[in-house]
């Protein structure tokens, strides 16, 4: 069908799109669209009917296709579009369904609107602004046609006069014998063009109001006189209060010589600007220690007195009250005749008088006391405002009168969204919630209160505070409002989480040295005894099968002692370069065999992320630990396990995620799964030892406090995003390293042996016969010892008999190393074997210090210490 119509869809002036019902892809767009939308025709036949439009009016923008595509209606007018640009454009569409290759489309023809969308917004807003305009004037506005009748009024108007106002005329309203007619005369000739006037006029209630009238001609475009505009002014009381003014003016002549801290004056400013006080009441004498009549004979007596610096400025405010008659108020430094500088507030009301003059009517108050008080409240605030706590104050009924900056800071609510809610809204904690009342009561009785409680933030993040609440009094002792200063302890109190954290680690740390020792002699008798019974052994017989068993089981038992160690950090680690996508590929096979079928194990495996430096054996234990706990996470309903293994780059900016990092290159290896998610009450815990959600016997709680360890001293970071019932996801960085891997080299095929003869040393006497009889397997003579005691015995007593000695370090009275050192004084070229289940005191590189020739760690394998009394003893031959 486009290729029937291509040609006038080419050249049509409107855009057209065809696009699929079901997947909303483009199949056709002629190049009006391409052109409105600003693409070339295939970036626009690659995007879809969701790319073109916003994404928070997509849900509209489909209904409307829909019913245009179902013929409910026949356009849509205004339909947002998005352009390659970004900007919204905006376009009348007309579509209706039709099938192309078998497949329902949506044929649209699109029209932009966007400049007539444009005018009619900028009409509505003009629109608003008048209203706007008119609503805000408080005077009545009333217009009159060229016949004197009122054809329309603001609502200000229609208030006064009442909704039948239009269409009368204005004597209607009048009271009494008046004839304001003549007045606008003038105005209807076009003799002028505005006029004042005060009229008594009938409000729609029936009372009797004096308004002040100012009406402006309204005239067409050729000068013709139309009607007028007027505005009108209440001055009822105005009227009524100069009135009662006049009245008490006798009065005010007394009161005035009686104030207290202030002084009545009346000024008039004459046209050539200059000043003359009219009245001034007996107080000048305290303010400038001038008689009123040396002060209304001479003005500058007074004026003279006032600061310099507020003079030009009170001039300015002056000038401006005079043009508007507005009331004067303003505060100004003054000297009294004492030589004080004193404080004063100047306020008066200016009335222009029939000669043109002005005459102000105002009081001068001494104010210095209060400036003072002022001053002090000042620095005060400012103190308050500069302190690095939270001060906050509360009416009784808990409404938030005050905070400071420090506040908005800690809380994230700025001044403008707290003041006038109540406190709780910040501190719906649990905790908060439980004692709040309980609080409150005890504020009312005027106690004081403190504690550390957590409130939220804005953002509905928890944060510690410490906080101290006092009543505020009154002159009479009543308890008005409370305020409180709190500080905000959230990082003190994670350091101090990390602090116990450590210690925990710490001690885990001697707990895991305490049974190592022991624990790997006892597997070192049963790997020793077992691999000398599987020598002897038929092949593929039941025996051997079964010994290997043993010899799997005692594997994993030595594993779990590493897995103590590496978690504790006592472990020697065999770390070198790796490329890890086999080990993957390898532990996830392994998985594949003891997981369900009703979860599928999906890896998105990189080709070429990068190398690690690592230990591989811990590397596969970080992997099986986070797979074997998301497997178990959807055992129940099944689901889904994907692995993704490749590298990154961190900026700075990433920093933030990742603060103990640095930026740079690493590889990430994510673990996520689909099933029920880790409760957010335990997040914070789930990196704890021996913290488990499992059943009793189905998990130590080692697994992921060990995978922890294992990435944090691998100088990596790992983060966990969780949330019930939609799954979770491990992430993992490690550094990435240039240094390639050294290549494989195949292992022996059988055993290297010797005829050598070794003292072997232990202080257990099952370890004794379990090395001897191993060593005895690999063809070598071996002299059990006993101790380190009598090992030093054997050897004074026949120091060149031995080719080689192979001791234990943890032992009474004498250790390994030290054993070592007497051995050296006697023989210094005897080659030394230093073996232990675990010590503090010495690790490998200790032992290379003290020229050992080799240290082996405890259960060991007889590949492991045949090939390495080999080693040793080629090497001591060739010197």
């Amino acid at each position: 069908m486009v290729e029937k119509y291509k040609t006038i869809f080419e050249k049509a002036a409107v855009g057209i799109l065809i696009a699929e019902l079901e997947s909303k892809r483009f199949r056709y767009a002629n190049p009006a669209i391409c052109k409105m939308l600003g693409y070339a025709e295939d970036e626009l036949l690659r995007l879809s009917s969701r790319d073109i439009h916003p994404q928070e009016a997509l849900d509209a923008v489909f209904e409307e296709f829909n019913e245009l595509a179902r013929g409910i209606k026949n356009r849509a007018v205004a339909v947002p579009c998005l352009r390659r640009d970004g900007k919204v454009i905006y376009a009348d569409i007309s579509a209706s369904e039709i099938i192309i290759d078998d497949t329902a489309c949506n044929l649209g023809f699109f029209s932009d609107c966007t400049e007539r969308i444009q005018a009619e917004q900028a009409l509505q807003e003009i629109a608003g602004h008048q209203q706007a305009l008119l609503a805000a004037i408080p005077d009545i506005l009333i217009e009159v046609d060229a016949g004197m009748t009122y054809t329309w009024a603001n609502q200000q108007g229609l208030d006064f006069f009442g909704d039948d106002v239009i269409g009368r005329k204005p004597d209607f309203y009048f009271i009494g014998a008046q004839d304001p007619y003549s007045k606008v005369g003038s105005l209807f000739r076009g003799d002028e063009t505005t006029v004042y006037l005060e009229s008594l006029q009938r409000r729609r209630d029936g009372q009797a109001r004096l308004l002040a009238w100012w009406c402006r001609v309204l005239k067409d475009a050729h000068g013709n006189v139309t009607g007028a505009i007027s505005s009108a002014r209440d001055i009822t009381e105005h009227k009524r209060m100069e009135e009662t003014l006049r009245e008490s003016e006798q009065q005010i002549r007394t009161i005035s010589n009686n104030i207290v801290n202030g002084m009545i004056y009346q000024v008039v400013r004459l046209n050539d600007g200059t000043r003359k006080f009219t009245y001034l009441s007996d107080t000048v004498l305290e303010f400038y220690g001038i008689t009123p009549q040396e002060g209304m004979a001479h003005a500058s007596l007074i004026y003279d007195r006032i600061h310099e610096e507020d003079r030009a400025r009170i001039h300015k405010e002056e000038e401006r009250a005079n043009e508007t008659l507005s009331i004067f108020k303003t505060e100004a430094r003054v000297l009294n005749h004492r030589g004080e500088m004193r404080w004063s507030l100047f306020v008066s009301r200016p009335k222009k008088l029939p000669d043109g003059t002005t005459c102000w009517d105002g009081i001068e108050f001494d104010i210095t006391e209060r400036k003072q008080a002022e001053d002090e409240r000042s620095q005060l605030i400012a103190a308050i405002e500069q302190a690095q706590e939270a001060i906050m104050i509360a009416g009784k009924d808990g409404t938030l009168q005050y905070v400071n900056a420090s506040f908005e800071r800690i809380t994230g609510f700025s001044k403008d969204e707290i003041l006038g809610k109540n406190h709780a809204v910040f501190a719906q904690s649990e905790d908060f919630l439980r004692i709040q009342q309980r609080v409150w009561d005890s504020l009312i009785q005027g106690n004081i209160w403190s504690d550390t409680i957590k409130v939220r933030n804005k953002n509905g993040v928890e944060i510690s505070v410490e906080v101290v609440t006092s009543p505020i009094r009154n002159a009479q002792g009543a308890v008005t409002s409370f305020v409180s200063i709190a500080r905000d302890i959230t990082k003190e109190l994670m350091m101090e989480e990390q602090l116990r954290q450590s210690q925990k680690m710490e001690a885990m740390g001697t707990l895991a040295g305490g049974i190592a020792h022991d624990f790997n002699n006892i597997l070192a008798a049963i790997m020793g005894y077992t691999e000398l019974a599987g020598l002897d052994a038929p092949e593929s017989s039941t025996q051997k099968y079964n010994l290997e068993q043993v010899l799997r089981a005692a594997d994993r038992a030595r594993a779990l002692v590493k897995q103590i160690l590496a978690f504790s950090r006592k472990q020697e680690q065999q770390r070198h370069p790796l490329k890890l996508q086999s080990l993957i590929k390898e532990a996830l096979k392994m998985l594949r065999a003891t997981t369900p079928t009703t979860i599928e194990i999906v890896p998105h495996i990189s080709n070429d992320p990068g190398y690690v430096t690592a230990d591989p054996t811990q590397m596969h234990q970080v992997l099986v630990n986070l797979c074997t706990n998301g497997v178990h996470a959807m055992q129940e309903s099944g689901g889904r396990l994907e692995i993704e293994f490749t590298s990154v780059e961190l900026a700075e900016a990433d920093m933030a995620m990742f603060p103990d990092l640095h930026p740079g290159r690493y590889v990430k290896l994510t673990v996520k799964d689909t099933g029920t998610g880790i409760d957010p009450a335990i997040m914070d815990r789930i990196f704890d030892p021996f913290f488990t959600t499992k059943e009793v016997n189905k998990g130590t709680g080692m697994g992921l406090a060990v995978v922890h360890g294992i990435v944090k001293s691998h100088g990596g970071a790992i983060t966990v995003d969780s949330r019930l019932g939609a799954g979770t996801v491990f992430t993992i960085l490690l550094p990435r390293t240039a240094e390639k891997p050294a290549a494989e080299q195949a292992t022996p095929a059988s055993l290297p042996h010797g005829t050598e003869q070794v003292l072997f040393v232990d202080d257990e006497t099952i370890l004794v016969q379990a090395g001897c009889s191993m060593l005895a397997a690999l063809g070598y003579r071996a002299v059990p010892a006993h101790g380190s005691a009598e090992a030093l015995a054997l050897f004074k007593n026949a120091p060149s008999g031995f080719d080689l000695v192979m001791t234990d370090q943890t032992m009474p009275q004498m250790t390994g190393v030290e054993l070592a050192r007497q051995l050296r004084e006697i023989r210094p070229a005897i080659p030394i074997i230093l073996c232990t289940g675990y010590s503090e005191a010495v690790d490998a590189a200790k032992a290379a210090e003290l020229n050992i020739q080799a240290f082996v760690m405890k259960p060991f394998k007889l590949r492991e210490i045949a090939e390495t009394l080999r080693t040793i003893l080629d090497k001591n031959v060739q010197k």
